[in-house]
């Protein structure tokens, strides 16, 4: 599972995530989103910072 380095989007901290091979970051929102459907081959990550911020992740593998 390759490490991919995000940027929380409230303060810019640098936030490293695993992800699935060949999956492809769709989105990094502050923002609460709903559970993505798996029929479209998207999935949602919730996250946190170290500043202790909520974001979250959508990426489609």
């Amino acid at each position: 599972m390759p490490i991919t380095e995000l940027q929380c989007p409230r303060c810019g901290t640098e936030v490293k995530m695993g992800l699935p091979m060949g999956a492809t970051v769709k989105s990094v929102t502050a923002a609460e989103e709903p559970e993505p459907s798996d029929d479209d081959g998207k999935k949602l990550r919730a996250l946190r910072c170290r500043n202790d911020h909520e974001f979250a992740v959508v990426f489609e593998l």
